[in-house]
């Protein structure tokens, strides 16, 4: 097992994988959809250019403040598996999405945040959609742009009761790269960077 993130195995992904994913975590805030619109997140055809257009206007509905501030050249991997080892390398969205500490002592690094953190509910892993993060290179940091409640509960359950089997955290994820700064990425947030419809979020 790779004691890094960089040394694990990276698959290129497309967008349309990564919308469908984000989709699938926070489909509850789109509320009732028909069957139709429903199946186009959960039975995705990835081939069909209208599915991928309405999915990505159902996204941009949710979440398009932070495909605003993604630099458009983000190249999207898929890395099977995040474990315990690798924690130290996460970091907690930036850019004022409320996590950040007001006196941006901590880095925004996911473990000490998850210290200061209100507690939060531990999560079987077998519940988990894959996580989404940023970062400029392999080599990290990565920001956690979907799942902060689920590695901020995980990093608590960890203090709390120390490692243990349901700790053993082995979670596939979905990783954007650009050495573009962006917004919600904690180093770079003080650049104030902001792209107008990144990626085609809508198209």
């Amino acid at each position: 097992m790779a004691e890094t993130l960089k040394g694990e195995d990276w698959q290129s992904v497309s967008f349309d994988e990564i919308v469908v994913e984000f989709l699938r975590a926070e489909d509850f805030k789109l509320g009732e959809l028909p069957q139709g619109r429903r199946d186009l997140i959960h039975s995705p055809d990835l081939s069909k250019r209208e599915e991928h257009i309405a999915r990505r206007q159902m996204l941009a509905s949710i979440r398009g403040a932070i495909f605003q501030r993604m630099p458009p050249d983000t190249k999207w991997y898929l890395v099977r598996s995040i474990g315990n080892r690798h924690l130290n390398e996460l970091l907690a969205i930036g850019g004022n999405c409320g996590w950040d500490a007001e006196d941006r002592s901590d880095k925004n690094e996911l473990i000490p945040v998850a210290a200061r953190w209100r507690s939060l509910p531990f999560v079987p892993l077998e519940k988990w959609h894959r996580p989404i993060l940023w970062g400029h290179s392999m080599k990290g940091p990565f920001s956690i742009f979907d799942g902060m409640n689920r590695f901020v509960g995980h990093v608590q359950q960890i203090a709390k009761e120390g490692h243990t089997p349901e700790t053993d955290l082995n979670v596939a994820a979905y990783f954007g790269l650009s050495p573009q700064p962006c917004h919600l990425h904690f180093p770079d947030s003080p650049a104030g960077i902001y792209s107008p419809n990144p990626l085609n979020i809508c198209t």
